[in-house]
């Protein structure tokens, strides 16, 4: 094995300049597929974040034609009893409900057509961290006694004109046909990060259910488990629960079931990343590949000589190989390096997607954060170093049976 490390090395070294550029350049490939792979997990994770942890919830309990009615008749009854089961489910982390209504909200002077949500508040904000997302006031009171709260999204308050302590009109229409109107204390003003949620209000379930006439009523309930892995699961033990047995009015399905091009979105991570990877270390290979063509045109006495003195084809094939390994381990090390710094840069500093503006980017009705920080993947995080390595040996298989096959007194008397 000494002797072929040593015959090896000395080949790489031979010619320090293509040696150096082809290490580069592997290098650089890795380096660069790293960053990559982390500022895109780090987008669609941001993505996930804001469309299924935030707004979908894992899972979904319904009225069936809830969403695509999105009627203010098709509810869920008897909620109480599926909240205390939900309750005692440990694989379920965070749970909330949700009333949906539709009406029109006046300011000072300022009328806006806004959805109105009612809410659970202590639920809502262990669910969607909405707590965090006050730009301005608190969040409405955990005390279910206290009536007329709203907390209002930036966007609706802006069109509205409407700051802490002033108060909103709501006038719509009752479950029984009836208009309905009620007046409400802003109390906080919220910037969530979701299109459609900063162009609507919420309020304590209780004032929504009254608003509305939808007395122990809800349009949703989403639930948030443990582990992923535990979502199919979670939602068949909801299934064979007494509130959903029998009961032809509960739909209960995942976040992919409800939301198909979300789903679509988030399988552009694995395609991208791949198209991506593809793309470079083809490129990275084709030089490799050029690189021990040459390297074996250079070396074909030599090669006569080693063959002459009685090594076997194979051996030969070995050899060649060898310096690539040795060519591809030094590279990767320094690439693995330099993708580790970057990575770590991006996850500090993160990428402005915003094209300068520092704006919310605005994707399937989501806004995101205007900068995009790395997240890094075990599974991903050595994918760059192993490719290089295996695509590296991979190119050099051909040159290498090529200077197997050599006939060693032709390759004595080349020049």
């Amino acid at each position: 094995m000494k002797f072929y490390i040593t015959v090896a090395w000395r080949n790489i070294v031979r010619n320090k300049r293509r040696s150096l550029i082809t290490g580069l350049a592997m290098a650089i490939s890795v380096s660069l597929c790293m960053a990559m792979i982390g500022i895109n997990d780090g987008f669609y994770q941001a993505f996930y974040d804001v469309m299924v942890t935030h707004r979908l919830g894992h899972i979904q309990i319904r009225h069936p034609d809830f969403a695509k009615s999105q009627s203010l008749y098709d509810t869920l009854d008897n909620t109480d009893e599926l909240l205390q089961t939900l309750e005692d489910m440990p694989e379920a982390s965070y749970t909330t409900g949700r009333l949906y209504g539709n009406g029109l909200v006046s300011g000072e002077g300022i009328s806006n057509g806004a959805q109105v949500v009612g809410v659970y508040p202590q639920m809502e904000q262990q669910f969607s961290s909405i707590a965090d997302q006050m730009v301005s006031g608190t969040y409405l009171s955990k005390d279910s006694a206290t009536k007329n709260e709203a907390v209002v999204g930036t966007d609706l308050a802006k069109g509205l004109g409407v700051e802490v302590g002033d108060e909103v009109f709501v006038f719509s229409q009752g479950s029984d046909g009836s208009m309905v109107y009620d007046l409400y204390q802003t109390v906080g003003i919220y910037k969530s990060g979701n299109m459609m949620t900063d162009r609507s209000m919420q309020l304590h379930i209780e004032d929504a259910q009254e608003l509305f006439l939808l007395t122990n009523r809800l349009h949703e309930v989403l639930v948030l488990v443990d582990e992923e892995d535990h979502i199919v699961d979670t939602q068949q033990r909801l299934q064979s629960t007494p509130f959903a047995q029998g009961n032809s009015n509960v739909s209960i399905q995942t976040w992919w079931e409800s939301s198909p091009q979300t789903l679509e979105l988030m399988g552009f991570r694995d395609i991208g990343t791949t198209i991506f990877l593809s793309v470079v270390f083809f490129i990275a290979g084709f030089g490799i590949l050029n690189t021990m063509v040459m390297s074996v045109f250079e070396r074909t006495t030599e090669i006569g000589l080693l063959k002459a003195l009685g090594l076997r084809p194979y051996q030969i094939v070995w050899l060649v190989v060898l310096e690539v390994i040795i060519l591809s381990t030094i590279a990767g090390l320094i690439g693995f390096s330099t993708g580790v710094g970057m990575d770590l840069y991006l996850m500090n500093y993160g990428i402005d997607i915003s094209n300068g503006t520092a704006e919310p980017v605005s994707i399937m009705g989501a806004y995101l954060e205007p900068r995009v920080f790395a997240v890094i993947k075990e599974d991903l995080f050595f994918t760059p170093v192993v490719s290089l390595f295996w695509i590296s040996v991979l190119a050099s298989i051909w040159p290498a049976i090529r200077a197997s096959k050599l006939n060693p007194i032709t390759a004595l008397r080349s020049e």
